[in-house]
């Protein structure tokens, strides 16, 4: 029942500080600035608890799919709340994290119980000791996506209002735009070199089973990484494209065709860690 309560805390706290983030970024609102910022950092922390008291349940973190789920989210959920607690006009950040971190943790919960009562361990882990570091690298890089698109998603805001001529574009309280444009461009190429990491020691993962299983001549398939393959590539070649715009031929698109990319590459992100969770 504990676990319960403590998800629920977690959850709302979160929801309401990222309304909370979206009021002082979006609409200035300088009287939730400390409130906000806390609130999130006791989200954080219960959801921390949260893992932890799972972890000590079960002898150590499973790293299955309810837990894939719900530490992306916590990894997702630490860098927004270090750009929060120590850069200036950060807002924005956790008012984007905040949606991906819920949808996570819910679809986190609803794992666990439909998988409540199967034989759970850690049997990959031990025969792959890797996968603790491929999993790392993917939140790591799932992180500066969201950072990315916090960024993207703002200058879209942003673009809207001075292009309407708003007297809002004075209340803001967000970064100018060669800053989001900047942050989107660095995040994504930090993102993308640990998501390639993270993808090429998956599939040199993939290739020894393969061969394993030939030398063994025992008809073996891998049919559920096919997805995760798939959103895998598909994730990764719409960074690429941003990458190739923002770096090789930046006038070639507009700044807002690059933070759509980015926004798109992110759902991307959110439905890859869904389906790996799955």
């Amino acid at each position: 029942m504990i676990y319960i309560v403590l998800l629920v805390v977690c959850i709302a706290l979160y929801i309401v500080s990222g309304v909370a983030c979206a009021l002082v970024a979006v609409k200035g609102n300088q009287t939730l600035k400390h409130f906000a910022k806390y609130l999130y950092l006791a989200a954080f922390i219960l959801h921390s608890v949260f893992i932890g008291l799972s972890s000590v349940s079960t002898a150590g973190t499973l790293l299955t799919g309810p837990n894939i789920a719900m530490l992306g989210a916590w990894v997702i959920a630490g860098v927004a709340l270090v750009m929060l607690l120590f850069k200036n006009k950060a807002y924005t950040y956790a008012m984007f994290s905040a949606p991906a971190i819920v949808i996570l943790i819910l679809i986190s919960f609803y794992l666990h119980f439909s998988m409540y009562g199967d034989a759970i361990s850690n049997a990959v882990y031990y025969r792959w000791p890797m996968l603790v570091v491929h999993i790392v690298l993917v939140f790591l890089a799932a992180a500066c996506f969201m950072v990315s698109a916090a960024a993207s998603g703002t200058f879209l805001y942003q673009s809207h209002l001075m292009q309407k001529h708003s007297v809002q574009i004075l209340r803001v309280d967000t970064p100018a735009l060669n800053t989001l444009s900047r942050v989107g461009r660095v995040a994504i190429l930090a993102g993308v070199v640990l998501f390639f990491v993270a993808m090429l020691i998956g599939f040199i993962r993939l290739v020894v089973l393969g061969d394993a299983h030939v030398i063994a001549n025992v008809f073996t398939t891998e049919q559920y990484l096919l997805p995760r393959i798939i959103f895998s590539l598909v994730v990764f070649a719409i960074y690429c494209l941003y990458l190739v715009f923002a770096y090789f031929i930046p006038y070639s698109v507009s700044g807002k065709t690059r933070a759509i990319l980015s926004l798109i590459g992110f759902v991307g992100v959110v439905v890859l860690i869904v389906v790996s969770a799955w």
